[in-house]
């Protein structure tokens, strides 16, 4: 017989938090955190600290292993039984646009997190910001810094020029087709542009509403390129 205080399936916040894990095997702490505020938001709101505690018993439940990343703390997906991987795999597009939309949160908010709890030890430039109100109690230490440069900028450029590009041949086959008028193919690029250049976040919820068939390869080329 199974022990009472042990069930043979994942709680729902312990679905949850699997499910921060998205496609991936290994993640940042930080980083399944803000997915979790994202994902169980109807649910509940917790500590970073009862986030911790949840992990651990996770971890004596076999449900996860911790580990490091780059010399950050990490946690590791164990599961393998496939009624509860595909409870946890993302379903839809909208479940893959809120796990990057977090995962670029976390990485503004933090960079990476310590191995060590990084109650002191900050750059100069980032210091710790804990309100005992909050659900958010990270702090913010980030990666090796990017200087503002003129090649970071022409990077920038281009890599907005391409997604514009292929969201501008996407919007024009669609007119070609009949699916919506060339009026429109105006506009949408209007309105791409000025998310593009207002945040990342502004942008791909725009995708997301628009063209949701475009999120998981523009994540992809975002993320590759960084948030700079």
């Amino acid at each position: 017989m199974p022990e009472r205080n042990k069930p043979e399936h994942p709680t729902q916040m312990e679905l949850d938090i699997l499910r921060s894990f998205g496609w991936a095997v290994v993640e940042l702490e930080s980083v399944l955190f803000e997915r979790y505020t994202q994902i169980s938001a109807k649910h509940s709101l917790i500590s970073l600290d009862a986030f911790r505690k949840a992990m651990r018993i996770m971890e004596s439940k076999g449900y996860l292993s911790s580990t490091s990343l780059h010399g950050y703390r990490a946690f590791k997906k164990q599961i393998v039984d496939k009624g509860i991987l595909r409870n946890i795999s993302p379903k839809n597009p909208n479940e893959e646009i809120r796990l990057a939309l977090a995962s670029l949160r976390a990485k503004k908010k933090v960079g990476f997190l310590r191995s060590s709890d990084i109650p002191e030890a900050l750059s100069s430039r980032a210091k710790i910001s804990v309100d005992p109100h909050s659900h958010s109690e990270l702090a913010s230490e980030p990666s090796p810094q990017r200087k503002v440069t003129k090649t970071l900028i022409m990077q920038s450029q281009i890599t907005g020029d391409v997604i514009l590009q292929q969201l501008e041949k996407l919007l024009q086959r669609k007119a070609r087709s009949g699916k919506i008028s060339p009026s429109i193919v105006s506009t949408h690029i209007h309105n791409l542009r000025n998310a593009l250049s207002d945040s990342e976040e502004v942008f791909l919820e725009y995708i997301e509403q628009e063209f949701p068939e475009l999120i998981t390869p523009l994540n992809r080329l975002l993320s590759s390129k960084g948030s700079d």
